[in-house]
């Protein structure tokens, strides 16, 4: 009788010593979770899935931010309306190339429409997302990181007009002008110093 009570307060012992590292792995995980959570939600990047049929399935904070949209506006809703016109067909093709298997982590850029219904410029790396628990493994939607690119667009387009204007000036310009790179080779030979 005392050897059965020993084994049972043993194993008593041993089960209180099992569910106490459980719960403690428990609240570790979900600890870490709570932290990579956080973690993207507040990222200085915009992030978003996209389910097989091509509707969002999640959207952080920054995404929020760059489109003026709020998570509920398009959770289990299709892409398609946010996409400018001119650059839909060229979304439509990277995410079915993306469903065959195909597609390629190469960074694009379109336009998309912010909730003001302004054009906003974003840059895409996309990636797939596998169920690695299936063998072979299974894909289940896209991840995408965005970034808004609107601000470089737009500065880009007035150095061109800037240029633009310059390169006028200096054509209209009688004397002959000469301009040089930093390593003295002339870049620009303005018409008056050809016909010289």
């Amino acid at each position: 009788l005392l050897l059965i009570l020993v084994i049972s307060f043993y194993l008593t012992i041993q089960t209180v010593r099992i569910e106490t590292g459980r719960q403690t792995s428990i609240a570790e995980l979900h600890k870490s979770e709570k932290i990579h959570r956080s973690f993207i939600e507040n990222a200085p990047i915009g992030m978003y899935t996209l389910n097989l049929k091509g509707e969002f399935t999640y959207i952080n904070k920054k995404l929020e931010s760059i489109t003026g949209y709020k998570k509920e506006d398009w959770l289990n809703k299709s892409f398609v309306p946010l996409v400018h016109p001119e650059d839909l067909a060229l979304v439509k093709e990277k995410i079915r190339l993306r469903f065959e298997g195909k597609g390629r982590p190469d960074p694009y850029e379109i336009r998309i429409f912010n909730k003001k219904n302004q054009v906003v410029w974003i840059r895409i790396i996309a990636k797939s997302i596998f169920d690695s628990k299936q063998h072979p493994q299974v894909l289940t939607g896209i991840q995408t990181f965005v970034e808004d690119i609107t601000n470089q667009k737009d500065v880009m387009a007035s150095l061109k007009v800037s240029e633009g204007r310059l390169k006028t000036i200096l054509a209209a310009n009688p004397d002959p002008i000469v301009v040089y790179d930093l390593d003295g080779h002339p870049e620009y030979l303005s018409p008056a110093f050809t016909s010289v």
